[in-house]
């Protein structure tokens, strides 16, 4: 079973063995992609209704939550994983 297919109430219950058993990082990663998918989710209704402002400030909601991920990672490993992966980017003036 993928992440996706998983029930997030089950997850947040099975917390204290998942985190001995795959690490805090991994377990608060998880957490993270359900609060993202819920916001994909929050953006595409937001499109959808024509709601631009409200798309916005989920968008922005979502990379602030992101930037507080991303301190933790060792930035010359970020680095090489950016360059990899490829990241897209978004300017909004």
């Amino acid at each position: 079973t993928v992440l996706s297919e998983g029930d997030e109430a089950e997850f947040i219950a099975q917390y204290p063995i998942l985190r001995q058993k795959c690490g805090e990082k991994a377990v608060l990663d998880a957490l993270h992609y359900y609060e993202e998918s819920r916001r994909a989710q929050e953006e595409a209704e937001a499109l959808q209704n024509g709601d631009f402002a409200e798309f916005l400030r989920v968008f922005k909601e979502s990379g602030e939550t992101g930037i507080l991920i991303i301190p933790e990672e060792n930035s010359a490993d970020f680095a090489e994983k950016a360059e990899k992966q490829g990241f897209g980017v978004i300017f909004l003036l």
